[in-house]
């Protein structure tokens, strides 16, 4: 039987709310009778609207926002060691089973490094056992830098991300179902598909085409879309992003992740999935504002057929990410 996806959210998440979410949490108000989970603020505890069986096996998953490896963060690496960024944050990410991030940008064997300021972007290779010793798992590939440095530079990256583990998922450029990555967790199937609409929506039907599609093969799958829209540096998503997620949504998806925008924005339900519309930087070196440098990582786990959803906060010092409220 599929996983019924009645959510569970943490307390933790009353900080985030806090936080990053001046307007508050958004549930969809066609929906209402849906919603499957509460913000509470007691303690740890945990409310249920609904009891949900927990047999089984458990399955976790860590998504994390934008990782960008050049510029200032190479110059960091160059003088304080090539796993420097992730110094803070690897001993969270080994309580997973998998961790998701965004790439942004191309990693070469002919690399030059990205002068402050460009906006064109490469990682020197050092960058995929980089992550892949940190514990990066999958990593977005469905982004506006990953092509920066074409074609030659896109299968330079997927070739050294493969040599080190580390799975590739989507393409910045095209909506294809041999870009789809999937794993295999405690006995849960995970699916992940990968969109770029930072060009435009043209590809929105194709993509929920292929939700669909992936939902026709399997109902007990649990299908997560990656995407990457919405306007930079604006803590509210857009009417676009909102129309695209519930399509989504109405064509399979169980849980949304975005990316983007460099800055954290709103959370929402509908028909009981959730969807995180940014979870801005990870690992960055955009010093400029306070938003930039905060970010979320979303931990989720399954276990029969209830998922518990903890948003944890993220500060982000001298492009190094910490976790702020586990």
């Amino acid at each position: 039987m599929r996983i019924a996806l009645s959510f569970l959210l943490v307390a933790s998440v009353v900080i985030f709310v806090l936080t990053f979410m001046p307007k508050g949490f958004s549930e969809s108000s066609d929906n209402l009778a849906a919603v499957a989970f509460q913000i509470i603020s007691d303690g740890d505890s945990i409310m249920e609207v609904e009891e949900i069986p927990t047999q089984g096996p458990k399955a976790s998953i860590l998504f994390v926002g934008d990782i960008m490896l050049g510029r200032d963060i190479e110059s960091k690496r160059d003088k304080r060691g090539g796993d420097y960024p992730f110094g803070n944050v690897t001993a969270e990410f080994d309580k997973y089973d998998l961790v998701f991030g965004n790439l942004e940008g191309p990693i070469l064997s002919d690399h030059k490094k990205t002068q402050a300021g460009s906006m064109s972007f490469s990682f020197d290779e050092s960058a995929a056992e980089s992550l892949s010793k940190a514990g990066v798992d999958i990593v977005s590939l469905s982004n506006n830098h990953t092509a920066d440095q074409g074609q030659s530079g896109l299968i330079e990256t997927i070739n050294f991300l493969t040599d080190q583990s580390v799975l590739p998922s989507g393409h910045p450029n095209v909506i294809r179902r041999e870009d789809v990555t999937y794993a295999n967790l405690n006995g849960y199937q995970i699916v992940f598909v990968s969109l770029n609409f930072t060009y435009g929506y043209g590809g929105l039907d194709s993509a929920a085409s292929l939700v669909r599609e992936l939902r026709g093969d399997s109902q007990e799958a649990f299908l997560v879309v990656s995407v990457h829209w919405g306007d930079e540096y604006q803590t509210k998503s857009n009417a676009r992003q909102r129309e695209a997620a519930r399509l989504l949504i109405d064509n399979g998806v169980d849980l949304i992740i975005g990316s983007h925008p460099h800055v954290v924005q709103e959370m929402e339900t509908y028909k009981s999935k959730l969807i995180f519309y940014s979870l801005g930087n990870f690992i960055f070196d955009q010093y400029f504002s306070a938003d930039t440098q905060k970010g979320l990582a979303v931990g989720i786990e399954i276990e029969g057929e209830r998922v518990t959803v903890r948003p944890i906060s993220v500060e982000i010092v001298q492009g190094q990410p910490r976790f702020v409220n586990n």
